[in-house]
């Protein structure tokens, strides 16, 4: 995920190749805790905050969020 892009969470399930339903979980870990920010309600979008995370670390989050 780039910072300034915004994705949904299909978007993401698609680049990543994983399931949706992981991914709107890793989603909504990263932006309880700021990682990443909504907009909208409805079809939200979400792009990179500042806060710096590598892909491994990413990868880390949603494989630990899937296995719980």
């Amino acid at each position: 995920m780039r910072q300034g892009n915004y994705y949904t969470v299909g978007d993401l399930a698609n680049l990543s190749g994983q399931p949706s339903s992981a991914v709107a979980d890793a989603v909504k870990f990263l932006t309880k805790y700021g990682f990443v920010k909504r907009l909208g309600r409805e079809d939200a979008l979400f792009t990179r905050t500042s806060i710096k995370i590598s892909p491994a670390d990413t990868l880390n989050i949603l494989q630990y969020m899937t296995n719980t």
